[in-house]
């Protein structure tokens, strides 16, 4: 009896040898962790002929293949590929949709703005989503995305925010007038938000630098009369971490929970500067804290995690991570997270499936991938 044997295509020798027709042909395989190897690959080698291939992988069944296509197609600007990936902003899986908007920034074509500004205004759309998009935005730097970026100034997410401010800053002279005038908007977070975007733009126009100028020192002489509440304080902390300025940090997010106890966004980023230069401790101690305010807070959680896990504490730390997995199973961070918990307790087949997992989620997540080649060298 003749027995047939099949072979899975090996993605990293055809990799090497820059084999296109193979791993097009691997992007049909039985096998979906071959199908998004091979669409990594081939956004790697960045050849042209495989742009028709992955556009149609944008409809694999897998969630991560299609993930993997979607940023592979930002590896190779060609037009043809925007249509295809502004279908993709609606996929089911937010990974798919935040690949493709970081695509499209990569390829910088003006049809994409519209649908990349309503994926940032959408509310209910998945925040890291929405920072790509916003990102997207400022590598295109199409002037009619001035004006929805601004207005995302006052959004609640301060990564977002961070996105919107550098997507401005990228943008640069064009957005100067408007950002001008958002220094009289109504919504403080907004004004602080454009007078800091404002600083950090050097225009050659003397007379709109000199504009620009006076309306931030009119702003923040406002500012200093004005008692800050939380949420200035909170953001100043934001400010003053991203400076490395951790003590000062730390002194902004006190000041927020004196006016406003309840202010678990501040214990959090608290715990999180004091992680950084190594309280742990105090860090877990302000996890805790923020927990007992939302206790399904998924931020916290893992951030508790990690410092059960800088402690010593994995077995605690590990039911962290799980504790996350339960409100979220598609938390990828959790997934890797647990993997490096398992890993340094020794047990690798474990630690090695997480990070399959993680990756799966996100095929493009560097960190899982390392930690992956590392569970497998032990597994050796």
């Amino acid at each position: 009896m003749n027995v047939l044997v099949f072979f899975k295509p090996d993605i990293k020798k055809l990799e090497a040898k820059s084999d296109v027709t193979g791993l097009i042909k691997a992007l049909k395989d039985g096998d979906k962790t071959v199908r998004w190897r091979a669409a990594e690959a081939l956004g790697k080698i960045k050849d042209i002929r495989a742009i028709g291939p992955l556009i149609q992988t944008l409809k694999d069944r897998d969630d991560a293949v299609r993930a993997s296509a979607a940023w592979a197609l930002g590896k190779r600007r060609v037009e043809r590929a925007v249509e295809p990936l502004i279908h993709a902003l609606q996929d089911k899986r937010g990974v798919v949709r935040a690949n493709a908007a970081w695509s499209l920034g990569e390829i910088q074509d003006g049809k994409a703005v519209e649908p990349l500004i309503q994926t940032l205004k959408d509310d209910d759309e998945d925040n890291v989503v929405r920072r790509r998009a916003a990102e997207a935005l400022g590598e295109i730097k199409d002037v009619t995305a001035v004006e929805p970026l601004i207005q995302m100034l006052k959004d609640d997410d301060d990564d977002l925010r961070r996105s919107v401010t550098e997507a401005l800053r990228k943008i640069g002279t064009p957005a100067v007038e408007p950002l001008i005038q958002a220094l009289d908007d109504e919504d403080e977070a907004v004004r602080s938000g454009a007078a800091a975007v404002l600083e950090t733009l050097k225009e050659t126009d003397t007379v709109e630098r000199k504009k620009r100028d006076f309306k931030v020192h009119e702003l923040k002489a406002k500012t200093r009369v004005t008692e800050l509440d939380d949420v200035q304080w909170y953001n100043k902390g934001l400010d003053l971490f991203e400076l490395g300025k951790y003590e000062e940090a730390i002194r902004c997010y006190d000041k927020a929970l004196e006016r406003n106890p309840n202010c678990y966004q501040a214990l959090n980023r608290k715990g999180i500067t004091l992680d950084v230069i190594g309280s742990y401790e105090k860090a877990l101690y302000c996890y805790d804290r923020a927990l007992k305010l939302k206790p399904v807070d998924e931020r916290a959680l893992n951030n508790k995690g990690l410092a059960l896990r800088h402690l010593g504490r994995l077995e605690e730390a590990i039911e962290c991570y799980d504790r996350v997995l339960e409100l979220n199973p598609t938390d990828g961070s959790a997934w890797n997270n647990k993997g490096v918990a398992l890993y340094e307790l020794g047990s690798y087949k474990e630690a090695t499936r997480c990070y399959d997992k993680a990756l799966e989620i996100n095929p493009m997540d560097a960190d899982a991938n390392y930690n992956r080649k590392l569970g497998l060298e032990n597994l050796k």
